[in-house]
């Protein structure tokens, strides 16, 4: 088979719980260690996923995935690259702050998001300057998974990312919609199985879809 007619498979995880999610702190691209909770669910996913042949892992640079990714790891005798362009969104000087402050002081551009932008306006919309927008987040993630991908035609990588980030790249898939993918799309500790044909992903399964 020519590599070009290959297909790259990526289990594209997100992170075990953080501290951070249990404290309801806004992370984004800030640090937050892994809660005992969340190095469980990592070897969960570990186990579910121990007789998988990766021929390659990445993680996004931030400690949360990073130590998600050594547990998935387990003997494998392979490297964990990393990258800040497979980081969650950036939430700009929301960032460290109680997530019901960021709420609620951005509740009049969450409404405004829900009940008048059209698709395209969703996607470019930034309910605060120094955030980036899910266009800015989906397109350094999708080029940065793409190349990945392209890269290893013909062969299964494991990727450990985040919440919003998998959420955004799972719409841009059509995997759901903003109105029916819940916040998260994925539980901690869940993923998704993508397929790459050396042109575009397909979403071939989701384990741990959020309820």
């Amino acid at each position: 088979m020519n590599k070009e007619n290959e297909l790259c498979t990526i289990y594209l995880v997100r992170h075990g719980e953080s501290e951070a999610n249990v404290n309801k702190i806004v992370q984004g691209h800030t640090d937050s260690p892994l809660t005992k909770k969340g190095e469980e669910q990592a070897r969960e996913v570990a186990e579910g996923l121990k007789d998988i042949k990766f021929d390659a892992i990445y993680s996004s640079d931030l400690d949360r995935t990073r130590r998600t990714a050594e547990i998935i790891k387990l003997d494998r005798d392979i490297e964990i690259r990393t990258s800040s362009l497979l980081r969650e969104k950036f939430f700009g000087i929301f960032e460290g702050k109680n997530h019901s402050e960021y709420i609620e002081t951005l509740k009049d551009e969450f409404e405004k998001f829900d009940k008048h932008l059209n698709i395209e306006e969703r996607w470019r919309h930034k309910a605060h300057p120094s955030i980036e927008s899910d266009k800015e987040l989906l397109d350094r993630f999708s080029d940065c998974l793409r190349k990945i991908a392209i890269k290893h035609l013909g062969e299964r990588v494991l990727v450990v990312a985040h919440r919003y980030t998998i959420r955004m790249f799972l719409l841009h898939l059509g995997f759901g919609k903003h109105e029916n993918l819940k916040d998260g799309a994925l539980k901690t500790g869940g993923y998704a199985v993508l397929e790459f044909n050396g042109k575009d992903f397909v979403v071939e399964e989701a384990v741990g879809a959020e309820e």
